[in-house]
């Protein structure tokens, strides 16, 4: 099943982040990603370096909220698409988009100009 799937399947809109994470397989070494976006059920990261494979299970930290057990549904090139094991509470979620997004207020605008333009072609 391919990334097209899964975006139709999503639970949840996902919430555009620039957050850093990480991640371990197993007792495998740590591997600093950058979270692209993320909502109570998953989250989007890029993994230039990573080999990781759809069902491939992991634990992850975003900033310093973690471990948290998810599994791969997902990858297109070096962006990873995960679902977490147990959905993140609205509290948690929150405080993540809250406190651990790095991208600065001018980058959020140029995101939401895009979108809005994206809309306007529907």
């Amino acid at each position: 099943m391919g990334k097209e799937f899964f975006d139709d399947q999503r639970k949840d809109d996902r919430r555009d982040i620039g957050a850093w994470g990480r991640y371990r397989t197993g007792r495998g070494v740590a591997r600093d990603v950058q979270i692209l976006d993320v909502n109570m059920f998953g989250c989007r990261f890029r993994d230039k370096f990573g080999n990781l494979v759809p069902d491939n299970h992991i634990t992850m930290k975003i900033g310093n909220i973690g471990p948290i057990l998810t599994h791969i549904r997902w990858r297109d090139g070096a962006i990873v698409g995960t679902e977490f094991e147990e959905p993140l509470y609205g509290a948690v979620l929150d405080h993540i988009t809250r406190y651990f997004d790095e991208r600065t207020a001018e980058e959020k605008a140029r995101i939401a100009e895009a979108r809005a333009a994206d809309a306007d072609d529907f």
